[in-house]
């Protein structure tokens, strides 16, 4: 899972690290703490911390939107510039109604109210 998710090369570099660290999964990296990801970060070259960085960020907006929808908007987000989650909230009215146009209705209501929830919490804090 984790040596599919970074590709062979970050995951030879980052193993042993991520064994002390008892990442088992994608998933752990929530659970993991900034001076844990720099400490990862520190093993790898700058190229290679951009790769991690931008696999983590990818890995967040999947968790967002979950699995179906994500690969239905990956290549769109991709296009606008959407790196992680927080990009969302940068994107103009124009940008959320080309997005929503590739969904079906009830995919389209399911997208705004993640889009929504997002708002809330950032207002909430």
């Amino acid at each position: 899972d984790l040596e599919e998710f970074f590709g062979e090369d970050l995951f030879s570099i980052l193993q042993t690290d991520l064994a002390c660290l008892q990442v088992e999964n994608v998933k752990d990296f929530k659970l993991l703490e900034d001076e844990d990801i720099n400490t990862l970060k520190a093993k790898l070259s700058k190229l290679q911390a951009r790769k991690f960085m931008k696999k983590m960020a990818i890995q967040d907006l999947e968790e967002f939107f979950g699995e179906d929808l994500f690969s239905i908007l990956q290549t769109d987000l991709a296009c606008l510039q959407v790196e992680d989650v927080e990009d969302l909230k940068l994107l103009e009215d124009e940008d959320i109604n080309t997005l929503k146009a590739k969904l079906s209705k009830l995919q389209a209501r399911k997208f705004m109210k993640k889009m929504a929830i997002q708002d809330l919490e950032e207002f909430f804090g």
